[in-house]
């Protein structure tokens, strides 16, 4: 009997352990949970301003592709400029 005993007192041990370690699982987990909430407001939070900021660029990136166009055009007038100036030196 005292063998049974032995082992009846390991098993509520391993009880007691496996019950302490649930405990700090469940602590744990709420933790998380608490984490992730945040985390998954702040990123909605993000995801709405990255929204906003694009809609902010598109005026800009309208500009620089004005800007540019402007700026191969002037390339190309200085060019033919170029051309000319070039041609009536050499004729004259």
């Amino acid at each position: 009997m005292d063998e049974i005993e032995k082992k009846l007192d390991k098993l509520v041990e391993q009880t007691f352990e496996i019950k302490t370690d649930i405990c700090e699982i469940k602590t744990t987990l709420a933790k998380q949970a608490v984490v992730l909430e945040d985390h998954t407001r702040r990123s909605l939070a993000a995801e709405e301003n990255i929204g906003l900021l694009r809609e902010q660029i598109k005026p800009i990136e309208a500009h620089v592709a004005l800007m540019g166009g402007v700026g191969k055009t002037l390339t190309f007038i200085i060019a033919v400029l170029g051309v000319i100036a070039g041609l009536a030196r050499l004729f004259s």
